[in-house]
């Protein structure tokens, strides 16, 4: 949820990233597997392994790589190359003559409510 409510699609976000292991789902796997599976579960005649089953599709689908494929994220990036990024984005919002900030504030919301 926090990628719609901060910075999702037509808010106005310049970059955003994902490490690969970013969850992108609107709510944890463990609970929505009960939300979207629990008929299936339970009707399971192994309730563990259908529960454990249903997390990994939940988990599968809220994988950033569909995301990015969709163009929603401008990459997904190794954490260990978060601070090279950052920077190479800072640089980028700065302007091309390193001179002139953005034309953004800082709180990015909604403009209709």
């Amino acid at each position: 949820m926090a990628y719609s409510n901060m910075c999702g699609t037509g808010m106005g976000a310049d970059f955003v990233l994902a490490w690969p292991n970013a969850e992108i789902s609107f709510m944890a796997p463990e609970v929505a597997a009960n939300v979207v599976y629990r008929r299936k579960i339970d009707e399971s005649d192994d309730v563990k392994a259908a529960r454990e089953q249903a997390e990994r599709q939940i988990r599968a689908a809220g994988a950033p790589w569909k995301a990015a494929g969709l163009h929603l994220l401008e990459d997904v990036i190794d954490p260990r190359d978060t601070r090279r990024v950052l920077s190479r984005i800072l640089s980028l919002a700065r302007g091309s003559d390193g001179g002139h900030r953005s034309q953004r504030l800082l709180a990015n919301w909604p403009t209709t409510f």
